[in-house]
Order: structure tokens, then C-alpha cells, then sequence
């Protein structure tokens, strides 16, 4: 649960970054804030119909891998946007492989994994607290990522997430996220 905890606040709450950093892409490219905004709808309607799909996954393949996958995914698209120079790679990157990301490392993984963990008496505690990650990655990651804005750049605030993603977080997940008691 706590790994779950972890490792929502980290994806979910660095998937917000985007909204922190638009104004400084408008600035820096020149780019409409229309044309930004759509990304981010692109983004938000495709996690949407993609955690479908991920439900579907997580019978099929197990959740732990899916939301290894998703989080390794998000921290390299993190990584992939402090490269970017063109509005193309914002659609690519944030928008459709982005989202894919995301829709892996969502609560509709853990939700199957928490199911397999805990009785029917314990299950919604557990459930309730491994996705308050969500809440907590933005409460914390997103004024985080303002503050390496403020001082060091758009570029920093990416890759500062995705050095932790993948350097910290991701080697703790896999070293402690389990599929099921019995592992």
C-alpha cells in the first residue's frame, strides 16, 4: 500500500507538471495557449479511455507489471519533455504516449492488486489510502515543480521528476511491489 502511495504521488502528481510549465512554453516557443491546452485534453480524454483497456490488462497480465511499465513510461516522457523543442513532440510525448503512461500506473491497476492483498474487511481501507497517492502527488509534486521552475527552469522541473522517478522510485518499485501475498 505504501509503494502504491509512493508511486501515485510520483506519476500522478508529476503529470500536473504540465500545467505548471505552460506558461513558460508559451513564452519560450511562442506557442498558443489553445494549441497547449489541447494536449492536455488529448491527454486527459485518452487516460480516460485507455484505464478501459488497463482494467482489461490487469486480468489478463497482472497489475504489476502494468504499473511498473506506467511508471517507467511516465518518468521517461518527464525526461522526453525537458528535450522537447517542437509542439509536435508535446502532442507525441504528453498527449498520447504520456497518456498511455499514466492509464498504466493509475488506481485501476492497484485496485486489482489491492483486491488480491486484502480480505473483504480490509480491502477499502487499503484501497482508500494506496490512491490517496493521487491527492498527495499533487499536493506536494506540483508546488515542487513550481519551485524548480522559479529556479532553475521548465527543464529542470522535468528532469529533476524524472531523475527521481527513475533513479529512486522506480528500483523501489520493483524491489518491493508484489503481486500477491504469496510472492
Amino acid at each position: 500500500v505504501f509503494v502504491l502511495i509512493g508511486m501515485f504521488a510520483l506519476s500522478s502528481g508529476s503529470r500536473f507538471t504540465f500545467g505548471v510549465v505552460l506558461k513558460s512554453l508559451q513564452e519560450q516557443f511562442g506557442w498558443e495557449r489553445g494549441a497547449l491546452s489541447l494536449v492536455a485534453s488529448t491527454s486527459l480524454i485518452l487516460v480516460s479511455l485507455l484505464q478501459i483497456v488497463t482494467g482489461w490488462l490487469s486480468d489478463q497480465v497482472g497489475p504489476r507489471r502494468l504499473l511498473i511499465v506506467g511508471f517507467a513510461l511516465s518518468a521517461f516522457v518527464l525526461l522526453g519533455m525537458s528535450l522537447m523543442t517542437q509542439l509536435w513532440q508535446v502532442y507525441l510525448l504528453y498527449g498520447i504516449v504520456g497518456a498511455l503512461g499514466f492509464a498504466l500506473a493509475s488506481p485501476v491497476s492497484a485496485t486489482a492488486m489491492v483486491n488480491r492483498w486484502f480480505g473483504q474487511r480490509n480491502r477499502g481501507t487499503a484501497l482508500s489510502i494506496a490512491t490517496a497517492g493521487v491527492a498527495v502527488g499533487q499536493i506536494a509534486i506540483t508546488p515542487l515543480s513550481m519551485y524548480l521552475l522559479l529556479h532553475g527552469g521548465w527543464q529542470l522541473s522535468y528532469q529533476a521528476l524524472a531523475g527521481f522517478m527513475l533513479l529512486i522510485g522506480l528500483p523501489l518499485v520493483l524491489l518491493l511491489l508484489r503481486e500477491a501475498p504469496e510472492e
